[in-house]
């Protein structure tokens, strides 16, 4: 990896993240850049931008997923917390997890978790204070772009692709401009509505999860979005499918409910969730 960077930043005073956060993630982003790598922002914290532009200020995201091509090994990640540390004084970082992907799953190479903790000095009193949100960083497999430049719209529309909601579909693709925001669903933003993608569907606990997360945050699901490219709407809370034959996954929680309330459903299968993971990564 290239680490010697003529580093440049823009930073925005008043913006939802810290300024540490901030020159973080414009590090990584041209470190990514000088190494003929690509990094963008996407999911919820570009998702909370959209919501501010609305005028919703209530939604708040737990964490800032930075999604690059760019690999890190132990030493590139202390290089990386040495050039944070002096650009931010008085702050560091903390690794809190690491995930090192041998099987690619979904083709994730790595994944860290970053916390920022600054330091406060108050006379002879000297206190460490954690600064939130994490940043999480998700390392995909490589594939060099043809054409590279700053606002590389194909990576940022590959990133949003693997979201399974709708409303995750949101990416900041220049991290030197963190206030350009690219949405793929702003009217499901604009009505409180998400639609779920069975095709991105890890497992059924992990789509629960994640749904009734949404759901929490006040979006209501209104669309399922199948392999064949098939949409079942949902109105006023009801599903409704008009052709015959259909089959529905489920897990065994809502399998008697799904039953119930959908009349023209010849079986649901009931899928087993001894191998899924409650691990909610990355989206």
């Amino acid at each position: 990896m290239i680490i010697h960077v003529p580093f440049r930043f823009e930073l925005i005073q008043g913006y939802p993240l810290p300024i540490a956060h901030q020159v973080l993630c414009q590090i990584i982003y041209q470190l990514a850049l000088h190494n003929d790598n690509r990094a963008c922002i996407a999911g919820s914290h570009a998702l909370q931008q959209v919501m501010k532009e609305m005028g919703r200020t209530t939604f708040r995201s737990n964490d800032v997923d930075v999604f690059t091509t760019l690999y890190f090994t132990p030493e590139n990640m202390r290089s990386l917390e040495r050039k944070f540390e002096k650009q931010c004084t008085n702050h560091f970082f903390t690794v809190d997890r690491i995930m090192e992907s041998k099987s690619r799953v979904d083709g994730m190479r790595q994944i860290w978790n970053l916390v920022i903790m600054q330091i406060r000095r108050l006379g002879n009193v000297t206190e460490v204070q954690r600064v939130d949100p994490p940043v999480q960083i998700i390392v995909l497999d490589e594939e060099r772009p043809c054409d590279l430049r700053p606002d590389d719209s194909g990576f940022a529309g590959e990133v949003v692709d693997r979201f399974d909601i709708s409303v995750c579909k949101c990416v900041i693709p220049n991290l030197l401009r963190l206030n350009h925001v690219v949405t793929m669903s702003r009217s499901d933003i604009l009505n409180w509505e998400m639609e779920y993608d069975l095709r991105k569907l890890k497992s059924t606990n992990n789509a629960w999860n994640r749904l009734l997360k949404y759901s929490t945050r006040g979006f209501k699901l209104s669309r399922l979005r199948f392999d064949s490219g098939q949409v079942i709407h949902m109105v006023d809370g009801i599903i409704r499918i008009f052709e015959q034959g259909n089959q529905l996954l489920a897990n065994e929680v809502v399998a008697n409910s799904l039953c119930d309330s959908m009349d023209n459903i010849e079986s649901v299968s009931i899928l087993s969730t001894d191998e899924n993971s409650d691990t909610d990564i990355a989206f």
